[in-house]
């Protein structure tokens, strides 16, 4: 149950657009850092999702650099994830759930970051910026979702008025007899 006032309306609907932005914003700095590694141009802007990117990287590690098999594939694998992630965005333009979704897709990205930091780096510490980065997505999409689901829950009712017989402001039964007995 919820009693919003417009201010607190407008701050909720705020909120829920800057999280539906902070996706929408995900996926164009992915574009734009997949056509960094493209252009092999030593560029990376961390607030990105590492899926892609990192579909993208292993490809050009496992062809040694050069656009092959293994680099198309997870060119064409890290566009179907960012697909994805624009259907997830434009979806939550209009529902909550899939601004829900965005947010375990990200939290889905982080584990990847991790595991693939851990597993394929000598120093998992280079990707501590891009960790905390997505972890401030996390953030921001969970008040973004917090503050859908406050907007879409119904209204708290108004109480019934509670009759009191000792109220002198409430009508009495000898009040209403007096009509019907004439």
């Amino acid at each position: 149950m919820n009693n919003l006032n417009p201010q607190n309306t407008a701050l909720l609907q705020r909120q829920c657009k800057t999280a539906q932005y902070t996706l929408l914003a995900t996926v164009v700095a992915t574009l734009v850092n997949v056509a960094l590694l493209l252009a092999e141009a030593d560029l990376f802007i961390p607030y990105c999702a590492a899926l892609p990117y990192y579909l993208i990287f292993l490809g050009f590690y496992f062809d040694g650099y050069v656009l092959s098999t293994f680099t198309l594939t997870g060119m064409v694998m890290a566009f179907v994830a960012l697909a994805v992630w624009l259907l997830v965005w434009w979806m939550s333009r209009d529902r909550c759930r899939w601004l829900k979704a965005g947010m375990i897709l990200v939290i889905v990205d982080t584990v990847i970051l991790a595991i693939f930091a851990f597993v394929f780096l000598e120093d998992p510490s280079s990707c501590l910026w891009e960790g905390l980065m997505h972890l401030a997505v996390i953030y921001e999409l969970y008040v973004g979702v917090s503050a859908c689901k406050q907007l879409q829950s119904p209204p708290a009712p108004d109480p019934a008025p509670q009759w009191d017989p000792w109220d002198p402001g409430t009508p009495s039964d000898s009040e209403y007899s007096n009509d019907y007995d004439d």
